[in-house]
């Protein structure tokens, strides 16, 4: 039997070789009644089958959206905090429902801390005493959406905190067009990412909102399927985070022990 020559270091880039791993969190939570509406200040405009981001006619007349993802696994969230999972990427995906929309480009934010217990029916009517609304994080609560900015009545807006991400489109939807017919992918970075998907108290929340640095306000309208467009969720929101799983040192070393002994075996036969 002919035997290969392994060196040391040889055998330590095998042991030390990281593992690469892509997964897709599912959105379990999302909610489109936040609306500021000179005529309604509570804005009980519940649509549970569309994630919006609009300014329609006026920049006072305004709807944020609210999406929330499952959370990695613990042990990865660990691995993120002390540097043994690197976060390489992380995307948003989205895609189209049947109502047409209009031209405009949307902010993706970290919500603030204590906000991520906002509340939602998750149905097709989401306004209501007890849901989050424009004003209050629980509507008919009193209780104010907090941020380092203390946001406030009718403030919702500064409700989140660094933004991650952002999206213009010109594209049109027809009213025949099927649900799920485009999709949209926004890259997300930023300082707080990887707290944001390691926090152990909270799973990913993104705050949508429309930029008002953009441009025109009038009839910017911008419709993404929910949880709750269809029955299968095919076309619900995703997020896809790809890491690297870094070994242990520990562990480098005890991989690189067996690998040495197992040569040094074959070696004597």
């Amino acid at each position: 039997m002919k035997l290969r020559n392994y060196s040391l270091l040889t055998l330590l880039a095998a042991a030390t070789s990281a593992e690469a791993v892509v997964v897709t969190l599912d959105a379990t939570a999302d909610h489109s009644g936040l609306v500021r509406n000179t005529d309604n200040a509570v804005g009980q405009y519940g649509r549970g089958d569309t994630l919006w981001g609009t300014a329609n006619g006026t920049i006072s007349q305004r709807r944020n959206g609210l999406v929330q993802f499952a959370a990695l696994d613990p042990a990865i969230q660990s691995g993120i905090t002390n540097g043994t999972v690197i976060v390489n990427s992380v995307t948003l995906e989205l895609w189209n429902t049947t109502n047409n929309w209009n031209s405009t480009t949307l902010l993706f934010s970290r919500l603030a801390a204590g906000n991520t217990d906002w509340a939602t029916l998750n149905g097709p009517d989401n306004g209501g005493n007890g849901v989050s609304s424009w004003s209050d994080k629980i509507e008919s609560s009193g209780t104010d959406w907090a941020s380092s900015t203390g946001a406030g009545n009718n403030n919702v807006g500064t409700a989140g905190q660094q933004v991650f991400g952002s999206l213009t489109s010109s594209y049109t939807v027809g009213g025949g067009s099927a649900i799920g017919d485009t999709k949209f992918t926004v890259p997300l970075s930023g300082s707080e990412l990887n707290d944001w998907l390691s926090d152990p108290s909270a799973a990913p929340n993104l705050l949508v909102t429309w930029d008002s640095s953009a441009g025109d306000a009038s009839a910017a309208q911008t419709r993404f399927a929910t949880i709750n467009t269809q029955a299968s969720q095919e076309f619900a929101p995703n997020l896809v985070v790809d890491y690297t799983v870094i070994p242990e040192p520990s562990s480098m070393a005890l991989l690189a022990l067996g690998s040495m002994m197992t040569l040094r075996r074959r070696r004597t036969l």
